[in-house]
């Protein structure tokens, strides 16, 4: 797969950024110098996305990615590492679903007066 192709899957830029900073190593390349993209590369920039996407700083992949290219010894770390971010989403997830029922409440709560006859209701904030 050609750049043009995994760049399908980011941004334009995001590929080549990932490469300058080493957190995509190894990448082949054709007689004209193109990047070729195999399927573990691939998967490995939608790793990387997905950690980017759970709201891990750059400098934090960073680390992960050093701790993948180091070998299977960091594996202890690299679950502490995951672990803290999904300890964050989780702490995240729950202050989410406090704000939806918030929201559901208040918004059953117009519903109902809307639909009521009853016109000595308190006033809606």
């Amino acid at each position: 797969m050609n750049i043009k192709n995994a760049q399908k899957i980011n941004s334009p830029y995001l590929t080549a950024s990932y490469e300058n900073i080493g957190l995509i190593r190894n990448i082949c390349r054709d007689d004209k110098g193109d990047r070729k993209y195999t399927d573990d590369d691939i998967k490995w920039i939608k790793f990387l996305l997905s950690l980017r996407n759970t709201g891990m700083p750059l400098n934090d992949i960073i680390i992960y990615a050093e701790l993948y290219y180091s070998g299977d010894d960091s594996i202890p770390k690299r679950i502490e590492l995951l672990s803290s971010y999904k300890d964050r989403l989780a702490e995240e997830l729950k202050r989410l679903q406090t704000s939806m029922d918030f929201l559901a409440n208040k918004i059953e709560f117009y519903n109902n007066k809307l639909n009521s006859n009853n016109t000595n209701q308190k006033k809606c904030l």
